[in-house]
């Protein structure tokens, strides 16, 4: 069994739960106090918490060990009914001004340069969002298994998940 899954189960009471995106709200409240999540997640948190005045400060660090290099993707079907709608919705949020006030309100990284000059200075000066150098060299993309490790994987993280 991999040493992550070990350590996963041997720490299992001390999670509360698994969720992809509950943990916002609760960070932002304070219900919970660590999560495990996207980092513009967590910033959105952040910035929940900061416009409450609750006293409740949130930051995102990416570990020393580094983690999985993360990317936001637009996709078309194959099967969509209008393509040159879709296309013109993804031209329009490439703009520099629309993915920068995406990315302000978000706080998600955009690909595209020219966004710069558009962009909140607690957007484009956080590590969270632009990590430097020394961190990306640190970031990894996730290798494909094999159908039978998969299998291992999707097994093992159900017990994780429900307690077995």
């Amino acid at each position: 069994m991999l040493f992550w899954i070990r350590l996963l189960k041997a720490n299992a009471p001390q999670y509360r739960y698994f969720h992809s995106s509950r943990y916002i709200a609760d960070l932002a409240s304070g219900e919970i106090c660590l999560a495990l999540g996207y980092n513009g997640d967590v910033l959105q948190a952040a910035g929940r918490a900061e416009e409450a005045g609750n006293g409740i400060a949130i930051d995102y660090a990416i570990p020393k060990e580094g983690t999985l290099l993360w990317f936001d993707l637009m996709a078309i079907p194959a099967d969509a009914g209008h393509i040159d709608a879709a296309y013109q919705l993804i031209d329009f949020i490439l703009t520099p001004q629309a993915a920068a006030d995406i990315s302000n309100y978000v706080y998600f990284a955009v690909p595209n340069t020219k966004v710069d000059a558009l962009l909140s200075d607690d957007v484009k000066t956080n590590p969270g969002i632009y990590p430097g150098a020394e961190v990306k060299e640190k970031l990894f993309t996730q290798a494909s298994h094999s159908l039978k490790f998969d299998r291992l994987l999707t097994r093992e993280w159900t017990n994780i998940k429900t307690g077995r």
